[in-house]
């Protein structure tokens, strides 16, 4: 049997888990309101809690085969780890803009692209003014029943150099897993990424595995299409 503790010290495998909670408005068929926070679990950092996120999603388009989601925000002070962690950023001690979006397409057969950006303006009371941090994905999915959906996909982030010269890295990554929806608050995210190129300051590794639960309440209107893209998103965006 391999040591998986053994693999860890040699930087090829990090374990990684996440508790995800949020809350969402519905202010028109077009416009919600949402706040996100979260925990994160992994093999080179321990717990720790992510910065959380207020943001408003606009339904450019929202038909049952096309979605087109744009969502500016801003993060909150609320992480406790300055250190980031490949993939995921470090708390900044400041409060960021932000704005994400994605295009989903399809209806059994999903395919989507994300993108999310954060792009910290000023020094938190750390005096440390994090760089700016973002994502691109592109994924496919299958839509096996209201529940399930898995899906395979790749994944290209990067951050800069924040004000003191460190923290800039760069990752892209082979990414797949699956999103089951227990009912329609509570998710299930297992996920799997693997890098196939890394800039040479990121932290090596062979592949993450990850588990996590996410619960969204819902408030007001009406809804937007569900595609189980971003349930407990392990990138927290």
């Amino acid at each position: 049997m391999t040591d998986l503790s053994a693999l860890q010290a040699m930087g090829g495998v990090r374990n990684e888990s996440f508790v995800v909670g949020g809350a969402r408005y519905a202010l028109s068929p077009s416009w919600s309101l949402g706040a996100r926070i979260g925990m994160q679990w992994d093999t080179d950092l321990g717990p720790r809690l992510r910065d959380s996120t207020l943001s408003g999603t606009y339904l450019a388009v929202n038909r049952s085969d096309f979605v087109v989601r744009i969502r500016p925000g801003i993060s909150l002070p609320t992480g406790t780890s300055p250190q980031g962690l490949g993939v995921l950023p470090g708390a900044s001690k400041s409060v960021d803009p932000r704005i994400g979006g994605d295009v989903v397409y399809g209806g059994t057969w999903l395919v989507s692209l994300s993108v999310d950006a954060r792009v910290p303006i000023y020094e938190g009371p750390d005096e440390r003014r994090q760089g700016s941090f973002g994502s691109v994905g592109v994924r496919g999915a299958r839509r096996i029943s209201d529940k399930a959906v898995p899906w395979l996909g790749i994944s290209a982030v990067g951050a800069t150099q924040d004000s003191r010269g460190s923290g800039d890295f760069g990752e892209v990554s082979v990414v797949a897993g699956s999103v089951y929806n227990i009912n329609e608050f509570w998710s299930l995210n297992a996920q799997l990424r693997a890098p196939v190129w890394t800039s040479t300051n990121a932290l090596p590794y062979a592949f993450a595995a990850g588990l996590g639960v996410a619960r969204v309440i819902e408030f007001g209107g009406e809804e937007e299409m569900d595609d189980g893209h971003h349930a407990g998103d392990g990138h927290g965006h």
